[in-house]
């Protein structure tokens, strides 16, 4: 490569960690949540008899709130855990004036029954781009 104003040279760089940035370890997605936490975002457990068998977080956004993070349990899945949870933290957003709830998720994927059982449409799409690479083989 020639390094010009137009084409710098790319320098390789060491990185730390696991590929894409995100580790998978319970302890380092604990500490995210909790760094998450110390900036606004709100988390809440769900149980059922002393057991944990979901979790939901949100931010607030302007004139909305932002949920982040909706999980249920496998084992505990079409049981209405979810929309129980949906349903919760629509009231808190209107208890500070909140007038809509959002989120992000991937089409296809289990959410997705959920968040149109209850009610929720699809708001906009995130795109991913790809471009084959010239000269490589497949």
């Amino acid at each position: 490569m020639v390094e010009d104003e137009d084409h710098p040279i790319l320098r390789p760089q060491p990185v730390e960690g696991p590929p894409d940035g995100h580790s998978t370890a319970a302890a380092s997605w604990v500490e995210l949540e909790r760094r998450k936490c110390e900036h606004g975002m709100a988390c809440y457990l769900a149980e059922i008899d002393g057991a944990t068998v979901g979790a939901i977080g949100h931010v607030r956004g302007e004139g909305l709130l932002r949920i982040k993070n909706l999980v249920v349990h496998p084992d505990h899945r079409r049981r209405s855990i979810g929309s129980a949870m949906l349903s919760q933290v629509a009231a808190l957003g209107r208890e500070i004036g909140l007038g809509e709830q959002c989120l992000l998720a991937v089409r296809g994927e289990v959410g997705e029954l959920l968040y149109r059982a209850v009610g929720m449409r699809v708001a906009g799409a995130v795109v991913e781009w790809s471009k084959p690479i010239a000269g490589a083989q497949p």
